[in-house]
């Protein structure tokens, strides 16, 4: 009687779709968090520029009338009222959002729903009520 050794066929296939299966899930995931940090990184960075323009606001009593642009993204700033603007990011590179908007006067807006999550919208909500 011969010795048999190795894996059969089957068990081979049944190793090689398991593979497959786990290099597809963390592909999806891989991709996603990076969609995700550069969501995050992009409203980042536009509250930090809402809030370097509200403290030119209160030094100065005016708003700036453009916004300097980095190379990742484009700012575009405009008039919402007589003491208000809205400051739009427009990602250089493709993103599904699209942009993002904050204005002084609390509002949020995005190019896709759900691009803001609630909880950055409530926290805006408050901090924009108090100032």
């Amino acid at each position: 009687m011969a010795c048999e050794r190795g894996f059969s066929l089957i068990e081979t296939l049944v190793v090689m779709a398991i593979a497959a299966i786990m290099v597809i899930g963390g592909s999806q995931l891989f991709g996603t968090t990076s969609e995700r940090s550069r969501t995050l990184y992009y409203q980042s960075e536009l509250m930090h520029q809402m809030e370097s323009m509200k403290r030119q606001y209160r030094q100065s009593r005016a708003f700036p009338n453009q916004l300097e642009s980095p190379p990742e993204y484009r700012l575009t700033l405009t008039p919402c009222g007589a003491d208000c603007r809205t400051i739009r990011l427009i990602p250089t590179a493709v993103h599904s959002c699209l942009y993002w908007e904050l204005g002084t006067d609390g509002s949020m807006h995005a190019g896709r729903e759900a691009c803001w999550p609630e909880s950055a919208v409530r926290a805006f909500a408050r901090e924009s009520s108090s100032s």
